[in-house]
């Protein structure tokens, strides 16, 4: 399975001893994909190439009972705004501030939360 180009440039491009992490949001996320395909080469390829990548993963960051102050505040707070997110990207986000990351991702509507570092891995 190939990397995405500009995934793989963006990551070439980190600072040696970058540290890399994914939420269990987030693996949820991509094994439900995966278990949505059929029986088949492609899901074996995609679960296999997915276990490397969390391999070679600093970690995957769990839930805990200060994501949920985080989330709390943060859900409150778009709220008010008149700008809710999904609830996968509400704990996703609420990870990254508990933990003080910064969130890659090509999802331009992270960007709505303002205490939250976020770069586009497509360099927009």
């Amino acid at each position: 399975m190939k990397a995405h180009p500009a995934l793989e440039r963006y990551l070439s491009g980190l600072e040696a001893g970058c540290l890399i992490y994914m939420t269990v949001v987030v693996e949820g996320e991509v094994r439900f994909g995966i278990e949505r395909l059929a029986e088949g080469r492609k899901r074996r390829t995609l679960s296999s190439a997915l276990d490397k990548i969390l391999d070679d993963l600093d970690g995957v960051l769990a839930v805990s009972r200060d994501t949920a102050r985080a989330y709390s505040t943060l859900k409150a707070d778009l709220w008010k705004r008149g700008r809710p997110m999904s609830e996968n990207d509400l704990w996703i986000a609420a990870t990254a501030i508990e933990h003080r990351l910064v969130l890659v991702t090509n999802d331009g509507f992270f960007r709505q939360v303002p205490q939250l570092a976020v770069e586009d891995w497509l360099g927009g």
